[in-house]
């Protein structure tokens, strides 16, 4: 007998951002020696998360695909009970398991997601982007 996963929308209201980590600061984090803080500041150009070992400059990425979250739930329904007919004629009520029914919950949809893109050593701050020809000329004229 075929079953199906029942998907259900969920939205829990928060807002969820998906951050990329560089492999170095993975191993940092997970390390024995872990920072036990890792500071985020502003600048002019774009936020900086300051770590150790390096510096990062944040950036807002775009997707035309949303990514789904999604929470895997499992409802346990209380078990029923039936009567059976044992060996010696008698009858004896005996627990009827139910297996546990499952859904998913899409609770958010992301569109978004924040890259880190390191900066050179020593730089407290990510240059200011370089706009192009078009940009420039568009700025010149207002």
């Amino acid at each position: 007998m075929a079953s199906a996963i029942p998907l259900y929308l969920a939205p829990d209201g928060a807002g969820y951002r998906l951050m990329e980590l560089p492999q170095e600061l993975v191993d940092l984090i997970e390390s024995d020696d872990a920072p036990t803080m890792i500071k985020l500041t502003p600048t002019p150009t774009a936020a900086v998360l300051k770590t150790p070992i390096r510096n990062y400059s944040l950036r807002q990425k775009n997707t035309s695909n949303g990514l789904i979250l999604l929470r895997l739930v499992a409802n346990t329904e209380p078990s029923t009970s039936d009567t059976v007919m044992t060996d010696d004629h008698s009858t004896t009520k005996e627990k009827k398991r139910e297996k546990p029914k499952v859904s998913l919950h899409a609770f958010a949809t992301l569109h978004e997601t924040v890259e880190l893109l390191p900066l050179e050593d020593g730089q407290e701050e990510p240059p200011v982007p370089k706009l192009g020809k078009w940009h420039e000329k568009l700025m010149r004229g207002r």
